[in-house]
């Protein structure tokens, strides 16, 4: 039986956002570039014929790499990496679906997907699934996309209004046994490929040239670590939105911020990194009543446990002190307490007011009875480098604007 058994390698990749170039480590050793992957790959290729590189999705956005072209490069490098097959994920569709359904026609290898389907009829958006015969024997990969990009599709207007993300489910059986470990990305284990190498230091180069001028300087760094919780960084953007559009109360979704920190010396590649997004900003009104019901929604346990749906940075004049245990929610405003018929103009982000029933429990209907639903900014990211631009000297510590009691 033993005699019969073949290994069979998968190296995979997910999550790389646009991250190429790599860092270097506290010896000055390059570590986490897509060369020294590439690299690697065909290392362990060359030594096992039954060797598969697949990446799992979210290759798109989070670098200027990926941004400023609009995934073209990501493609780019992608093809020069070795790649076997790749399964769609939701940040490849966060420039539109009919633009990744172009881009994925540049790709020199098979972008899957098996449950993002038209209503209509039934029929897959990408290839549902890719086959490869190797050394003998066939093998199968499917892509799947979890139902949130539902959420992410109501976007695209007409486009997203026709699309539907299907429960499938796949089964592995008859396996022997198999084995996973995370293989370190640095000089020790894997060398570096020349070609994808030059191919990244082109668009870096590009990149650098464009946005490597200074914006502003912070007080100090600023952190930006979590998705449940205020942030140094989050409350600097979300005030310079309240303030820049004179709205009362600014709600900025934390996983619109796209960081774990930011330097004190802040270049327009650290802000266009960090806020990737060109989305246009909405002016409403609420009366009071509705406000706690909006702040109660994104308190809930699991947004701020396991940051589930979006939990919103507040700008400096709204107060919030909640008692997760009692639910009891406090709200105040301009050190005032907040009265059930009071009306506040607030400012959100485009994509959070598309799908503001499940993460604000309002529909875009229900945030716009009271009137004033106009957009306040048709380009969120211009607003907030112009504002940077005026003011230095901003940051400092998380302030009491959200107490949470546990």
């Amino acid at each position: 039986m033993e005699n019969d058994l073949k290994e069979i390698v998968i190296l995979h990749s997910n999550d790389i956002h646009g991250q190429f170039a790599g860092k270097t480590d506290e010896l000055g050793r390059m570590c986490h570039s897509t060369a020294q992957v590439a690299g690697y790959v065909s290392s362990k290729k060359a030594e096992n014929p039954c060797t598969f590189y697949c990446i799992a999705g979210d290759a798109f956005q989070g670098s200027l790499i990926d941004s400023e072209f609009l995934g073209l490069s990501t493609i780019d490098i992608l093809n020069m990496s070795n790649i076997d097959v790749m399964a769609l994920g939701n940040h490849e569709l966060d420039y539109g679906i009919s633009h990744m359904m172009f881009v994925a026609k540049f790709a020199e290898f098979p972008i899957i997907n098996a449950n993002f389907k038209m209503k209509t009829n039934g029929r897959n958006l990408f290839k549902p699934q890719h086959r490869i015969r190797r050394d003998g024997m066939e093998f199968l990969f499917i892509g799947l996309l979890t139902p949130d990009i539902v959420d992410q599709t109501r976007a695209e207007g007409l486009v997203g209004s026709y699309v539907t993300v299907e429960d499938s489910k796949a089964e592995l059986e008859k396996i022997e046994k198999w084995e996973w470990k995370m293989v370190p990305v640095d000089e020790d284990h894997c060398e570096r490929d020349k070609f994808v190498r030059a191919m990244v230091g082109s668009y870096v180069y590009d990149i650098d040239e464009k946005y490597g001028s200074i914006i502003t300087r912070f007080r100090r760094e600023l952190d930006n670590y979590g998705r449940g919780n205020t942030t140094e960084l989050g409350q600097v953007i979300t005030d310079a939105f309240a303030e820049a559009l004179c709205f009362d109360i600014m709600f900025t979704a934390a996983s619109s911020i796209r960081c774990y920190k930011m330097d004190m010396t802040v270049t327009h590649r650290d802000i266009r990194e960090a806020y990737p997004y060109d989305g246009s900003i909405h002016r409403l009104k609420v009366n009071g009543r509705m406000l706690e019901n909006m702040v109660r929604r994104f308190l809930r346990d699991e947004v701020l446990d396991d940051w589930k749906d979006a939990f919103f940075h507040t700008s400096k004049n709204l107060k919030i002190k909640y008692n997760r245990t009692t639910k009891e929610l406090n709200l105040s405003y301009l050190g005032k307490p907040v009265e059930a018929d009071q009306v506040f103009v607030i400012g959100m982000q485009d994509f959070y007011y598309i799908n503001a029933k499940n993460l604000v429990d309002y529909s875009c209907e229900e945030l716009s009875d009271m009137g004033g639903n106009i957009t306040a900014a048709a380009d969120a990211f211009e607003v907030l480098t112009e504002y940077l631009k005026k003011h230095s000297g901003l940051g400092g510590p998380v302030d009491d604007r959200i107490t949470i009691i546990s």
